[in-house]
């Protein structure tokens, strides 16, 4: 599912998809880099704000970025995280309240899960083993989740226990990206519905509940108090974290949107358009501005 180039049917669906979306008052995007090609990024909510962005058979290292308005800030790279001997792939990454740093990554797919402690220049270790294709990781409390596209399942860890093990959290056929908007309570892209059919579903102990439809290849997501951010092909759209239509809320300069982080203010999301990929900045815009 990740994409570094687009075919022309491709490009009409997300045009169409793109053009039949309600609009609302729109964001400054801001270019942070052309070297980032990646589908997972997480930003540490600690300062300095460091961040990582998963990029092929290594995770990329920014010392630090500038959450809100303004300029993006990218402090100088740190040297990238190895991954060690066989790993092609590194997708989803997350951060837990220590520091360490969880990869989803492997051979061709992602199939593992690897955790890095800080300083982040040591052999990683396996967390877990035995996916069939993990794309994205979100970490909430002492409480892991990874999403299974391959096997259309949210898994659970507790990382408390030694070692891990894997519950099966949810069902959700085509699980992409995750957002924790609380414990046991995630926001869902997913990816089975089909061109311009896909959804944002919200996950709970209580069952799979769809909120909003009618999207192209959602991937990342991302929220606030108010709203979810989601990257969907050439667009991010905001959906009320209560459910509703998509509304378009970013484009150009973004083609491929990928991965998806909001904090204080303002966000990212990560883009393949052409070998490099970029990272993109923007703005937050309260709901009462529109």
């Amino acid at each position: 599912m990740f994409r570094t180039t687009a075919s022309p049917i491709l490009a009409v669906i997300i045009a169409v998809v793109a053009g039949s979306l309600p609009l609302k008052a729109q964001p400054t995007i801001t270019p942070c880099s052309s070297a980032f090609n990646s589908a997972g990024m997480v930003v540490n909510k600690h300062y300095p704000h460091d961040a990582f962005f998963g990029s092929f058979a290594v995770v990329k290292h920014v010392s630090s970025v500038k959450p809100g308005s303004g300029p993006c800030d990218f402090g100088p790279l740190d040297p990238d995280i190895a991954l060690g001997p066989g790993v092609s792939v590194s997708r989803g990454v997350a951060l837990d309240r220590f520091g360490n740093l969880f990869v989803a990554a492997g051979n061709g797919t992602a199939t593992s899960i690897l955790k890095i402690a800080p300083p982040y220049d040591g052999t990683p270790t396996v967390f877990f083993s035995g996916a069939r294709d993990l794309i994205s990781l979100a970490i909430r409390g002492h409480l892991l989740y990874a999403a299974d596209f391959g096997a259309g399942t949210i898994l659970r860890f507790d990382m408390n226990d030694v070692p891990a093990s894997a519950t099966t959290f949810a069902t959700v056929p085509g699980v992409f990206g995750i957002f924790v908007a609380g414990r046991d309570d995630l926001f869902v892209t997913s990816n089975a519905g089909g061109e311009g059919s896909d959804d944002v579903k919200r996950v709970t102990r209580n069952g799979v509940s769809t909120i909003a439809t009618g999207l192209g290849f959602p991937e990342g997501i991302a929220g606030d108090d108010e709203n979810l951010y989601v990257a969907s092909g050439a667009v991010v759209v905001t959906v009320p974290r209560s459910g509703g239509t998509p509304v378009f809320y970013a484009g150009s300069p973004i083609l491929f949107s990928h991965a998806m982080f909001v904090f204080e203010g303002g966000g990212y999301v990560t883009d393949s358009n052409g070998p490099a990929g970029h990272v993109f900045k923007f703005t937050l815009i309260d709901d009462d501005d529109n």
